[in-house]
């Protein structure tokens, strides 16, 4: 991945009910998809992006209307008919899958939310990307103009990250040119620290290294991080970085990592279809510890402010619940996204994205 995408839009699966729209694992059985899963087999990264068909027919009595179609990447495009689909009738989805800059296998997922009120039908396309031959420029295709300076990215990415460490992140640098280039890089990121070769002769490559400090002051929950690169004297970019900070896992016994906490979620995506900038959305999404072991919420984040919430309880015996009350707050009209991110001490899964979308008029 060249680049880091800083929101995943991952709906998992999800369904359309009244002016709502809830996570479902059940197909809908209105429809009869062929194939289920569709294998692109072995591709070539240079032949560019592949297509295929998947057919799908109404097997119910009464129309299929599809409301809403996520795809767990965005690699993955789509095209269908929007048009109600008769009873008896059959029709299919084109599936284009682009895999530039994606050697080895890949396994995406289709949502298909339709109105069927608690269900959610997926299509599933795999396969091989045979990657293309490369050279230093490929592996550098970031220009930082208006140096030649090129690097591999112009982000990083830590993932779900323990407290308690220094982790660090490298971001590879070229000079292509016949001259050295001076660097310096600097951030004003409080927990951030940054180093780079001071020069960089020609033809020669480096790394930024990019270090975020769990170790001082260990807090949970999501971060972000800037990093300003210079060369000769000039600052050619500006380096960005995310990741979500988690309990450490690393010292668990097998004898403890067989009874853990589990936090079981009723439902992580909530969408309105109809809502105003007058009166604020309010929804529950439910919490139990379906574990043997106390289950504990660490934190609790908002992406921003027009998202607000409350916790009914931060600690769980098993089999208790809890209530993460999100209050959305739009601000403007069109389509409005916003998420909690929680962090709990279930080392299986530390980390839950509580998403709430709307339609406001």
């Amino acid at each position: 991945m060249r680049g880091f995408v800083f929101s995943v839009l991952m709906f998992f699966v999800s369904v359309v009910t009244g002016g709502g729209l809830y996570a479902q694992n059940k197909p809908s059985g209105q429809i009869e998809i062929t194939p289920q899963v569709y294998d692109f087999g072995t591709i070539k990264e240079s032949d560019g992006v592949v297509t295929c068909r998947v057919k799908y027919k109404n097997v119910s009595n009464r129309p299929f209307v599809i409301n809403f179609i996520s795809t767990s990447c965005g690699c993955t495009t789509l095209s269908y008919d929007k048009a109600p689909l008769m009873p008896g009738r059959e029709t299919s989805i084109t599936i284009s899958y682009d895999p530039a800059d994606r050697p080895g296998y890949f396994k995406k997922d289709i949502y298909i939310i339709s109105n069927d009120r608690r269900a959610t039908d997926i299509i599933t396309v795999t396969g091989t990307v045979e990657g293309r031959p490369r050279n230093v420029l490929d592996d550098h295709p970031v220009v930082f103009t208006p140096s030649a300076l090129r690097g591999e990215s112009n982000s990083v990415y830590y993932g779900n990250i323990p407290v308690g460490y220094r982790h660090t992140k490298a971001v590879s640098l070229y000079n292509p040119t016949d001259k050295s280039i001076r660097l310096s890089a600097a951030t004003s990121s409080g927990r951030c620290s940054v180093s780079v070769p001071a020069v960089l002769a020609p033809k020669a490559k480096g790394q930024l290294l990019i270090t975020y400090d769990l170790k001082t002051a260990p807090v949970y929950g999501p971060f972000s991080l800037r990093v300003d690169l210079s060369a000769d004297g000039t600052r050619v970019a500006t380096i960005r970085g995310e990741g979500v900070a988690t309990p450490d896992f690393t010292s668990l016994t097998p004898e403890q990592r067989r009874v853990i906490p589990r936090a079981d979620i009723s439902s992580s995506f909530r969408y309105f279809e109809k809502a105003s900038m007058k009166e604020p959305i309010t929804h529950d999404f439910v919490l139990t510890n379906g574990g043997g072991r106390t289950l504990v919420v660490e934190s609790v984040t908002p992406s921003s402010s027009q998202i607000e919430f409350s916790v009914s309880t931060k600690e769980l015996a098993p089999g208790e619940k809890c209530v993460i009350r999100a209050r959305l707050k739009p601000s403007s009209a069109g389509r409005c996204s916003e998420e909690l991110t929680v962090v709990t001490n279930d080392p299986t899964e530390p980390v839950l994205r509580l998403r709430m979308a709307a339609n406001v008029k």
